[in-house]
């Protein structure tokens, strides 16, 4: 198998898949390529804290926009990754069980991020 990044998005990889000929002795390989593209797949979380940490934004005047951008990245941290194409797939098959553990473990970590971005500022400030 070859693969090889290709050019534009960044998310195309071009692949060749190699089999032996069905007509020909299994010496010789028949292949294809085909265009993989990657770009709709994205942690499920993602949109979930960022839309979080940009609504909680108000009740955190002190936080500027690079604080913001550390607390989503420490609550995406602290997440489980859940990879998908698409967030109605994981919706679909989730119990309501399921739904109020991801509802509780994104509340906790966004708490503790927010938390957790304010005390380094409190200390850089400190030392400053």
């Amino acid at each position: 198998m070859f693969c090889s990044l290709k050019g534009g998005s960044g998310f195309d990889f071009v692949v060749q898949l190699a089999w032996p000929s069905v007509h020909q002795s299994s010496h010789y390989l028949s292949s294809y390529f085909m265009i993989i593209n990657f770009e709709q797949v994205h942690n499920y979380f993602e949109r979930l804290v960022f839309e979080a940490v940009a609504s909680l934004a108000s009740s955190y005047p002190d936080y500027g926009a690079d604080m913001l951008a550390d607390v989503a990245c420490v609550a995406l941290n602290r997440l489980p990754a859940r990879y998908l194409r698409h967030d109605v797939d994981m919706m679909f098959y989730l119990t309501e069980q399921e739904r109020s553990a991801i509802n509780d473990a994104l509340d906790e970590a966004l708490g503790f991020a927010f938390a957790f971005v304010g005390e380094r500022q409190s200390k850089r400030s400190e030392l400053a």
